[in-house]
């Protein structure tokens, strides 16, 4: 299965933005691909360049969001893993409207942050 790694950070300083996200979304490749399926990085900023740096097919998020959608499709995700959120990943979220999605949440949280989301629980 392919899984989507929806990300604005790469892992390469040749590519641009190298950072805490950038290191998520490299591992998080390497933990998918090490369970026998197929990582795919989709990005709302990486730079073009960055299909020529890493091994790790890429859709890069362009203005046209028919051509966004299609190419999605195209790429045949069976679910989402996004690193963070940032509104820019809207985009690729609308056009995979059925795929279920994991959203990897990495801000640090103090105490009282933790104490709020304990409370949460997840439906059965």
């Amino acid at each position: 299965m392919n899984v989507g790694i929806v990300t604005n950070e790469l892992f390469d300083p040749r590519v641009g933005r190298v950072g805490g996200f950038g290191w998520a979304a490299r591992a998080a490749a390497r933990c998918l691909a090490d369970r026998g399926l197929t990582p795919v990085f989709l990005s709302a900023e990486a730079d073009e360049r960055a299909a020529d740096v890493i091994d790790t097919p890429i859709v890069l998020q362009r203005s046209n969001r028919i051509d966004l959608a299609r190419r999605l499709r195209r790429a045949r995700i069976g679910a989402l893993l996004t690193i963070d959120y940032r509104p820019n990943y809207a985009p690729i979220l609308a056009a995979l409207p059925r795929t279920p999605a994991v959203i990897w949440v990495r801000d640090p949280r103090g105490p009282r942050e933790h104490a709020a989301l304990a409370t949460l629980r997840m439906p059965d």
